[in-house]
């Protein structure tokens, strides 16, 4: 008994063993000739650039975050392409896609937002009422002494 459990347990491993080389060449051939006719007919859009967490609308229609790099796939022709990330003024740049291509777009300076009107009005709001407590304290005598 223990020699036939032996022979079948060694035949077994055998047959897995010939089975998993088998579906291991097969990936082999049919992964790379799929992946070659995906990338011969794609037509998209490759945004990258160092602000992974950057929004991007394609067309007035978000498409998800930069991450470490973000393909979207369009119809040939021109698209708008818009990269938002808070704090930072919006990049805008339109692509041009011809069949069968990937047009890269590569975000790598987005200029920071300028807070400079808020400090201006803030300044302006400051400067109008602290005038306006000068000219209203001069105008009810101040808290000066008449003889």
């Amino acid at each position: 008994m223990f020699k036939s459990f032996s022979t079948v347990h060694a035949w077994f491993m055998r047959l897995g063993v010939a089975l998993a080389i088998v579906a291991w060449c097969g990936i082999l051939v049919s992964v790379p000739s799929q992946a070659l006719a995906k990338s011969a007919s794609v037509t998209a859009i490759e945004i990258t650039g160092p602000f992974p967490d950057a929004t991007v609308t394609i067309d007035g229609q978000a498409r998800g975050v930069i991450g470490t790099g973000l393909t979207v796939e369009v119809p040939a022709g021109t698209h708008q392409v818009e990269v938002q990330k808070k704090g930072y003024k919006k990049f805008e740049v339109t692509a041009n896609v011809n069949e069968g291509s990937v047009q890269k777009v590569n975000v790598a300076a987005l200029q920071k937002s300028s807070k400079t009107w808020i400090w201006v009005l803030v300044g302006v709001g400051g400067a109008i009422l602290i005038g306006g407590a000068i000219a209203i304290a001069a105008s009810s005598g101040g808290g000066g002494y008449y003889y």
